[in-house]
């Protein structure tokens, strides 16, 4: 199997990191975990899983409008009360539709390396990957054990994103994979 090194930055002190990209390799598929604090993403290719901090978070700007509309909402008369409501579900839409357009487009290899880095594990360097079934007052979680690092887990809701994540644990290390229901 061949390899092509190179070299990009990494974002949070622009010092500069290796990138080993394995000839022929392509993503399988991804699956998100959004939380409040942080969300993430995991990609699974077909030589490594990376887990990327993610970009879709909601915009600051977005939050302190909504606060700043809704605080002044009770002090308005019925008509701008009125507007400032239709004003919040349009700051809704227009975050959820541009949501919507960045899930549709498939993430490239250079996409995932150009990603801020949390975690990386190659295929045959896996100790385990368990995943546990979200319920429905829980969330599940990808928790995946390197041969020479800590555990990394990945939150999961839902049981279609259980559903994604399981199947590309599957396919990416069969033999290491272990699922709680």
């Amino acid at each position: 199997m061949g390899y092509r090194a190179g070299q990009c930055l990494i974002r949070e002190n622009d010092e500069p990191r290796s990138v080993l990209t394995y000839l022929g390799e392509r993503v399988m598929g991804y699956v998100r975990s959004e939380g409040v604090r942080r969300s993430s993403t995991a990609y699974v290719t077909t030589e490594r899983i990376i887990v990327n901090k993610s970009k879709g978070q909601l915009s600051l700007k977005a939050h302190l409008l909504t606060a700043l509309l809704v605080a002044f909402a009770p002090f308005a008369g019925p008509t701008v009360a009125i507007a400032i409501i239709l004003a919040i579900v349009g700051i809704v839409a227009i975050v959820s539709v541009k949501r919507r357009r960045s899930r549709k487009e498939w993430p490239s290899m250079k996409d995932v390396e150009e990603g801020v880095r949390l975690f990386e594990a190659k295929k045959g360097q896996v100790l385990t990957i368990e995943l546990k079934q979200p319920g429905r007052l829980r969330r599940g979680y990808v928790r995946i054990t390197p041969l020479s690092n800590e555990p990394y887990s990945l939150k999961i809701a839902g049981k279609k994103a259980f559903r994604v994540a399981s199947s590309l644990m599957m396919r990416f290390e069969p033999n290491r994979v272990r699922v709680d229901r």
